[in-house]
């Protein structure tokens, strides 16, 4: 498949919302006379402490573009942390909504808020029962997704040539999927999900345009081993087609003349999970993702991640506590995309960085309220010393579930 039929899938899911609502349009008006909706909603609310909300490099540095030494800056503050997840459902038809938001109060910190809403509509079938479930759900969705572009030595809103450019992150996508869950048997299943979505960012003056569309597909297989344990393995494909921005050579450089962005990403996963007859609850898992810049390769990587969460509760409390460790390596991109550094004349390394999280979270439950408790450290080491932090976050908060 070549890019112009890429981006004509890509295109097609402009016409979904129109085509889908015609079809809910039916189908609810048959679910009317069939059955009540239902509608379930769960509501994080909170404060917390952010040691490094702009993720500031924690050594001074020497800039190889601006060729001078940095002082990054870290500013602790506090944050209000805001989640929204609901869904309502009829026999054959779901209208869902995702918001997930980071609100900072003081003005010193205001660039590092952030959210994220999503909604999506469509139409859901099951077939068969027991051993042989078959479900498949399909429809358009929309996003909006708020993001401020700013300096991470400072936090001060990013600007090109004196032109404020801190919104070029901002974008609005809209796009259709659908997703196929088949129970082969007691100790299979199979969940293939596909879908296509266009995403326009804000333009900047003078700067090329984020505006890329995404085309995506994956497959996951779950075996039950025992009963208390199953396995699951993953393979997905994703393209990203960028609309304005040009590929990099050999040597970093993006000319007008290069072709434009075309990144392919293909992922394997693996895991295990294992529980007992209580709340106890342990999955170890691991993804690899290679990315392929179709141009010349300059942008390939390889990113490794393992991961473990192990859950454990009583009848009225859950603790949660997680950790992982991500790798990723560039066999040809050089730091600041400088083939050799400008302070000695000496080769730059390659891009390379290794991530290091952990943290836990604990619930006490009353009816439809939670108690929540949270705590998160991240710990990020690479070659190019613009992107090497150290951030830990606390909070504590309620959930209202219903």
């Amino acid at each position: 498949m070549n890019r112009l039929q890429y981006r004509a899938l890509a295109a097609l899911s402009t016409t979904v919302p129109y085509l889908m609502a015609a079809t809910l349009a039916v189908a609810q008006e048959e679910e009317a006379r069939k059955s009540s909706a239902s509608h379930a909603v769960s509501f994080d609310y909170g404060i917390g402490y952010d040691s490094n909300p702009f993720l500031s490099p924690s050594e001074p540095y020497y800039d190889q573009n601006a060729e001078e030494v940095i002082q990054p800056v870290s500013v602790p503050d506090i944050f209000a942390p805001i989640r929204l997840e609901g869904l309502m459902t009829t026999r054959h038809s779901y209208v869902s909504y995702n918001l997930d938001g980071d609100f900072y109060p003081n003005s010193e910190t205001r660039n590092a808020e952030n959210y994220l809403l999503r909604v999506a509509t469509g139409l859901k079938f099951d077939f068969g029962d027991g051993p042989r479930r078959r479900s498949l759900q399909f429809g358009p969705y929309a996003v909006q997704n708020k993001e401020v572009y700013f300096d991470r030595d400072t936090g001060l809103a990013g600007s090109s040539g004196g032109v404020d450019v801190s919104d070029r992150y901002e974008y609005r996508a809209y796009g259709g999927g659908g997703e196929l869950d088949l129970e082969l048997g007691r100790v299979v299943g199979l969940t293939l999900e596909g879908s296509a979505e266009r995403r326009d960012y804000e333009q900047a003056e003078g700067i090329e345009s984020f505006d890329h569309d995404v085309v995506k597909a994956d497959a996951r297989v779950d075996f039950r081993l025992a009963r208390a344990a199953s396995l699951y393995l993953g393979y997905g494909q994703q393209i990203r087609l960028y609309a304005e921005r040009h590929a990099r050579d050999l040597d970093g450089e993006s000319p007008d003349t290069n072709p434009l962005i075309e990144y392919r990403y293909a992922a394997q996963e693996a895991g295990i999970r294992l529980r007992s007859s209580g709340r106890w609850r342990l999955t170890l898992g691991w993804e690899r993702v290679e990315r392929s810049d179709e141009h010349l390769g300059y942008n390939d990587y390889v990113q490794d991640r393992y991961r473990l969460r192990q859950t454990v509760g009583g009848s009225r409390w859950t603790l949660e506590m997680f950790g992982g460790y991500r790798e990723r390596t560039f066999p040809r991109a050089f730091i600041f995309d400088n083939p050799t550094s400008p302070q000695d004349g000496l080769p730059n390394p390659l891009k390379a960085a290794e991530k290091i999280e952990s943290g836990l979270e604990m619930e006490i439950a009353w009816n439809h309220f939670r108690l929540v408790f949270s705590g998160r450290h991240e710990n990020q080491e690479t070659t190019d010393p613009r992107f090497e932090y150290v951030r830990s976050r606390a909070m504590i908060g309620g959930r209202w579930v219903y």
